[in-house]
């Protein structure tokens, strides 16, 4: 499966999240480290995301394998899980 989001897009995604990061460390109070913690997890989400592109695994579920519904990766383009998946985590 080709996604419209290249290896191109996850960089740049990437690198905007980090630049973001590191204006908000430079002022950090509570609320500005609770954002920092989770630009941090964004930009995990999104290296192992380009791991999985290089990998030619980006398409399907980290937990059991099977095809990552294209829609679901066009609304969250650095998903690891399909749907069902996804499902059985949040319960």
């Amino acid at each position: 499966m080709k996604n419209r989001f290249t290896h191109e897009y996850m960089e740049s995604k990437k690198s905007r999240l980090e630049a973001r990061l590191d204006v908000k460390k430079a002022k950090m109070n509570e609320a500005d480290k609770l954002l920092a913690s989770e630009l941090q997890q964004d930009i995990n989400r999104i290296q192992m995301a380009l791991w999985r592109i290089e990998e030619d695994q980006y398409h399907l579920c980290y937990h059991c394998g099977v095809p990552i519904e294209e829609e679901l990766l066009e609304l969250i383009p650095e998903s690891l899980l399909c749907s069902q998946c996804k499902c059985r985590e949040a319960n």
